[in-house]
C-alpha cells in the first residue's frame, strides 16, 4: 500500500499477502473490501481494507471457477471477472461482500484469454 497523499511522492506503508497472494494481477475495490485476482492459485482473495495500513484477509472465492482470473471491475453489487484461462467474464453478486454469490458467466463466443474490462456507466 502506498499514500499518495502528495502523488508526486507517494510513499510506501504497508504490504500484504504474504503467504496468500500467489501472481496477484488485477484489483476492485467497493467501499472497504478489496478483491484481488489470485492468478496463481485461481482464485479471488477478499480483504477489509478500513485500516489501509493493516488490511485484514477475509476469504477466498472462485476455485473452480476461475481459472487464472486477471482484470476486474465492480459496478453496484456485481463484480466482474476476466477468467482468462476459460475464456468468458464470470459474474458474481457481492451484495454480501463477504460471501459472493456465482450468478453466471458470458463468453459471447468471441473472448479468447480475457484479461482485462472496464465498465462504463455512462448511459445516454
Amino acid at each position: 500500500m502506498y499514500d499518495i497523499a502528495n502523488p508526486a511522492a507517494p510513499v510506501r506503508v504497508t504490504e500484504f499477502g504474504s503467504g496468500d497472494l500467489s501472481e496477484p494481477v488485477g484489483l476492485a475495490i467497493t467501499g472497504t473490501t478489496l478483491y484481488v485476482a489470485n492468478q496463481g492459485n485461481s482464485t479471488i482473495e477478499i480483504y477489509n481494507i478500513t485500516n489501509p495500513i493493516a488490511p485484514v484477509r477475509i476469504t477466498e472465492f472462485g476455485s473452480g471457477e476461475v481459472s487464472e482470473p486477471a482484470g476486474m471491475a465492480i459496478t453496484g453489487i456485481t463484480l466482474y471477472v476476466a477468467n482468462q484461462n476459460n475464456s468468458t467474464v464470470e459474474i458474481y453478486n457481492i451484495s454480501t461482500p463477504t460471501a459472493p454469490l456465482h450468478a453466471g458467466q458470458f463468453n459471447g463466443g468471441n473472448l479468447n484469454q480475457p484479461y482485462g474490462l472496464v465498465i462504463n456507466s455512462f448511459v445516454g
